[in-house]
């Protein structure tokens, strides 16, 4: 018989059941009790559990906050984590890997310190001599700059060339293959002693300080400014994948259409 019967004529609770524990094998069920066949059935086992990539990336964060490395560049004190960190550092990294070149290649335009006056097949094999070498300078400096900026200063930032003074360095001061109104030696002198300059507007703090004196407005703009002509850039034949062109009359266009069947010829 069941040990835990209810009064005669009372409801029966949920706590008043019988349960698989309470009935001997081969035991006679009361009719009069309500019985139901899942409280005979074991519990089922509980789910197995797979390790997924969003625990693995957690333990992984944990492992890295709790570690010298967390510790150093302060994971929890700025409020990010490891993973975070290393999307940012990826992403950083190859918008590195087109500007680095780019920057290179621009200043070649320059000519730098070939011989202006050689022929096409000269002036152009020595060009390639000096992008190589402009190249390998660029991702040099970059690489030393960003290693104390993020070990020294502790601060997520990378330091290489902007795009934008270059262009301006190639197309604006010393131009084409020396076609500007400044020589290649004198215009590089003239970077070296900029660099002297914001190195001590750096030390001093005056830097800092015109910085933030900025609006935000003009902080978002340049941002937004730069992108569009890293995209220009990007669009045009000479630098990227020539989706767009000269035009005489909007200056910009299309370039998918050949130049055999253009209206005029492009110079």
């Amino acid at each position: 018989m069941p040990t835990n019967a209810a009064p005669a004529g009372g409801p029966v609770s949920g706590n008043d059941r019988p349960s698989s524990t309470t009935f001997m094998p081969g035991a006679a069920v009361d009719p009069s009790q309500p019985f139901d066949l899942h409280d005979t059935l074991p519990p089922p086992p509980p789910p197995h559990c797979s390790p997924s990539s969003s625990s693995f990336i957690a333990r992984l964060d944990a492992y890295v906050e709790h570690s010298c490395i967390g510790r150093y560049f302060k994971l929890r004190e700025r409020q990010t984590k490891f993973s975070t960190e290393a999307l940012g550092g990826w992403m950083t990294f190859l918008t590195m890997s087109y500007i680095t070149p780019l920057s290179a290649s621009i200043i070649a335009e320059t000519g730098a310190t070939c011989d202006l006056t050689a022929p096409d097949d000269v002036y152009q094999t020595c060009k390639q001599t000096v992008r190589r070498q402009l190249l390998t300078s660029v991702a040099l400096t970059s690489l030393l700059s960003t290693l104390l900026m993020g070990l020294w200063a502790n601060l997520p930032f990378i330091l290489a060339p902007g795009i934008g003074t270059s262009a301006y360095f190639t197309y604006s001061v010393v131009g084409v293959r020396g076609s500007g109104f400044v020589r290649y030696k004198t215009a590089t002198t003239a970077v070296v002693l900029e660099g002297i300059v914001f190195l001590f507007l750096s030390l001093s703090g005056l830097r800092a300080w015109a910085v933030k004196s900025l609006p935000s407005s003009i902080k978002l703009a340049m941002s937004g400014g730069i992108g569009l002509f890293l995209a220009f850039i990007g669009l045009q034949a000479s630098e990227g994948i020539g989706l767009i062109s000269l035009s005489r009359d909007t200056l910009v266009t299309l370039g998918g259409c050949p130049t055999d069947h253009r209206l005029y010829p492009i110079e």
